[in-house]
């Protein structure tokens, strides 16, 4: 490594463990792992990292071999690392500021009001995430904790916020395979106050209306003799 003059590059090869394509660089002060490749019929490079902690001539050997397969594959390297790096950029916080620019134009102003506290307030902590690479553990476990702090009502709400600003980036176009946040537990709503009656609590209300009933039939016969003798 140390005798790499800038601008040059020493090959994998002569070895049983040797990687065609799999090579280190000099490049100004710094040695850099890279591998070259043809996809059809191109030849491209990409960088596997710096040499040095992490990446070992083991290591490096390693991913090299790992990036040789998605090329048999028929899939570019260098478009899934440029792939990759997008999709790193679109954190949270990032989808979350352009859903609510789009929302403050269709929503109602309390409406929206609320919608945005709980992107940004509720869901702070997950914000450096890539939409990407949340999960739905991430979210069932943010879930619970917003209930431990702010209760159930609360904490379904978030979730709802956080489901349709994720059904708008699919509409969007990012390709997220599917919205995390389905699947996910809804939280427990408080129950109904309303409850159904006892047979003891049933009978209790309609004895007194049995008797009413029997009175009002007794002093109709007492007050139509006559009826009741034909």
């Amino acid at each position: 490594m140390q005798a790499l003059k800038p601008g040059e590059t020493i090959w994998d090869a002569d070895h049983r463990e040797a990687v065609r394509g799999f090579g280190v660089r000099r490049q100004r002060d710094q040695a850099t792992y890279v591998l070259k490749y043809r996809l059809f019929g191109r030849q491209r490079f990409v960088t596997i990292g710096p040499h040095g902690a992490p990446w070992t001539p083991e290591l490096a050997r390693k991913e090299a071999k790992r990036l040789l397969g998605l090329v048999a594959n028929g899939k570019d390297p260098a478009d899934e690392r440029s792939k990759a790096r997008l999709q790193a950029a679109d954190t949270l916080s990032v989808i979350a500021d352009q859903y609510l620019r789009n929302a403050k134009e269709r929503l109602k102003p309390r409406t929206y009001s609320e919608v945005e506290r709980y992107l940004l307030v509720s869901w702070k902590s997950l914000h450096p995430v890539s939409v990407f690479q949340l999960t739905r553990r991430h979210i069932s476990a943010r879930v619970a904790d917003i209930v431990s702090a702010h209760g159930a009502v609360s904490a379904a709400r978030a979730r709802t916020a956080l489901s349709s600003m994720f059904n708008w980036a699919i509409r969007e176009g990012l390709d997220i395979a599917a919205n995390p946040v389905l699947g996910t537990n809804r939280p427990a709503q408080p129950g109904s106050r309303e409850r159904v009656l006892t047979e003891t609590e049933l009978a209790a209300i309609w004895q007194p209306v049995a008797m009413t009933t029997t009175d009002a039939s007794c002093a109709c016969c007492y007050s139509q003799p006559n009826a009741v003798m034909k």
